[in-house]
């Protein structure tokens, strides 16, 4: 059995959500939640929120065997914040810097929760814009991916969404990165 990583993105990559575990056990899962849904994909921001919900609460009763992981990134401002401290740098290149930042700190909580060897499967968002490539296209662990990072941003705006998905570790990389961006600058 291989492990894999699932990673999808969020609000234009305020959160990360992160799906770890076989593939047997992923599949198993994201097959559960299509036929008790009766959709053959999921992507959460084009489906109703009714059906968002029912499909969080089939997440939570068969997701036992999988690692569930939010990454609270907030892109928006790390970017801004990289553009302040460096105003005079070109914008490619602050970029660059800042991408590089973020694919270490999440490659490291990956790391932290998955000690075997693992195959990536990730968004194409994440890989234009964070530079993390796929080794394979395993839609079924960047589906279940978008759900964590679908729910982290939508649970942090609407109080009936929370609480419906309890098992997820919770990580905040937007302190550490504004710091060690600040790092950079002296």
């Amino acid at each position: 059995m291989s492990i894999v990583v699932g990673i999808d993105s969020s609000g234009e990559l305020m959160y990360i959500g992160i799906v770890i575990g076989d593939i047997v056990n992923i599949r198993r899962v994201w097959r559960y939640i299509c036929s008790n849904a009766n959709i053959s994909g999921i992507h959460m921001s084009k489906l109703s929120l009714s059906l968002n919900k029912k499909i969080l609460k089939l997440l939570s009763n068969c997701s036992h065997d999988l690692k569930l992981i939010c990454v609270r990134l907030n892109y928006p401002l790390i970017r801004h914040r990289g553009r302040i401290l460096f105003r005079r740098m070109p914008k490619n290149l602050l970029l660059k810097i800042v991408s590089k930042l973020i694919r270490e700190s999440i490659l490291a909580i990956i790391n932290k929760h998955c000690q075997k060897g693992y195959v990536l499967s990730v968004d194409r968002e994440i890989t234009k814009i964070l530079g993390i490539k796929s080794m394979y296209e395993i839609k079924e662990a960047v589906e279940l991916a978008d759900i964590i990072a679908w729910y982290n941003l939508r649970s942090s705006r609407k109080s009936d969404l929370k609480g419906l998905l309890r098992n997820i570790i919770y990580v905040s990389l937007e302190r550490e990165l504004q710091r060690r961006i600040e790092r950079i600058k002296t």
